[in-house]
């Protein structure tokens, strides 16, 4: 799976398939979490990565209308806009 992963305080939002840009960061909104075990640093700043892994969507959604994907392995990832 590919797509744009926009990360930031209280801020999780997983576009798939798209390219990440600077618009991410004012479209973000609750919909689709990515949940993974990369660590970014703790600085308040929101971040847009162009991100490519290896995944899953679990069976069901515990909260809809939020969806998860669980990302199990990160093949590579690029910070493509911030914000402080």
């Amino acid at each position: 799976m590919s797509g744009a992963w926009v990360r930031g305080f209280e801020l999780n939002a997983f576009f798939e398939g798209e390219r990440a840009s600077t618009m991410h960061i004012l479209t973000a909104r609750p919909g689709t979490e990515l949940e993974t075990d990369l660590s970014l640093p703790n600085d308040k700043a929101t971040r847009v990565l162009q991100i490519e892994f290896t995944g899953r969507k679990p069976r069901c959604d515990f909260a809809p209308p939020l969806h998860l994907i669980i990302a199990d392995r990160i093949i590579s990832y690029s910070v493509k806009a911030e914000l402080r």
